[in-house]
């Protein structure tokens, strides 16, 4: 999950243009429509994106065959809309804003586009991501209070640690721990519901349990690439500021602490437990008591 800045495009413009477009299967029904496009554009922008707040858009009762030719531009752009591969490419191309995958590629509408048609080529709606996009469920909001997808255009909090991996023992041992991921600010916060709704309907649709659960015998094998260690003995506490200086390296390496390299770096930092098990490891693999090639 990423915060980023909002496409430099003007919606306005290229809604005129499309709309003038005799060419286009849009052609008239757009140009009679365009000003209640343009309203809910606007109110898109004034609800920060947000579909609980009061005045979220709605969406338009519009023709089918209008409706239809929208996605369709979407689809297959006309060159009014040549901005869409700039998003897909130029957005975000080193993790992706909606789940922290380490790829992006293609983009996801946050208000789907079978609802809401209207937002098919909006540029605020649309959003560059990794394969979640083909992975998350439809809609944008839940059921219950507070529950809604996040929005990198919108949601400046998405730059702050919010998903972190729990890690637990299995049998004693946190050779092969049982991997999860959890929601690291307090359920008190207003933000609460949204990140645990992002979470499940998102994220965890994902591979991310997979990438972390193949991430973690790479640190336990190669920790010499991820922590700064003395090279003879060392304390907790200098593993611990070891861990920590990994964890930033990963966040700033990837604009955000929300990176899937950075929430297992993060759930390792908070358990003492697995802290102690790492440093234990890493001296057991220095005495040669334990074989990189058995991990």
């Amino acid at each position: 999950m990423r915060y980023i800045p909002q496409p430099n495009v003007n919606d306005d413009t290229i809604l005129t243009a499309l709309s003038a477009n005799s060419a286009l299967a849009s052609h008239p029904q757009l140009g009679m429509h365009i000003a209640l496009i343009r309203e809910s554009y606007a109110t898109y922008i004034h609800a920060n994106s947000n579909p609980l707040s009061i005045s979220a858009p709605q969406p338009l009762q519009l023709l089918d065959a209008l409706a239809d030719a929208m996605r369709w531009h979407y689809l297959r752009p006309p060159r009014e809309l040549d901005y869409l591969a700039d998003i897909r490419m130029k957005g975000s191309p080193d993790v992706c804003p909606m789940c922290g995958s380490l790829k992006t590629g293609t983009l996801d509408h946050v208000y789907e586009k079978s609802r809401f048609p209207e937002f098919s080529f909006f540029s605020k709606n649309i959003v560059p991501a990794c394969d979640c996009n083909n992975r998350r469920q439809q809609s944008h909001q839940g059921i219950q209070h507070g529950e809604r997808v996040l929005h990198p255009y919108f949601d400046p909090q998405m730059n702050q640690r919010l998903v972190r991996a729990k890690i637990t023992s299995v049998s004693g041992s946190y050779l092969k721990p049982l991997i999860e991921l959890e929601v690291c600010i307090p359920d008190t916060d207003p933000l609460f519901p949204a990140v645990k709704y992002h979470l499940q309907s998102v994220i965890m649709r994902t591979q991310v349990i997979q990438y972390l659960e193949h991430f973690w015998p790479k640190i336990l094998r190669f920790y010499n690439d991820y922590f700064k260690l003395p090279t003879d003995n060392f304390t907790i506490t200098e593993l611990d500021h070891a861990v920590n200086e990994a964890l930033s390296v990963c966040d700033r390496r990837r604009s955000t602490p929300n990176n899937w390299d950075s929430m297992l770096i993060a759930g390792l930092a908070i358990n003492p437990v697995a802290m102690a098990f790492l440093g234990q490891h890493i001296r057991d693999m220095r005495s040669g008591k334990i074989n990189p090639e058995d991990i």
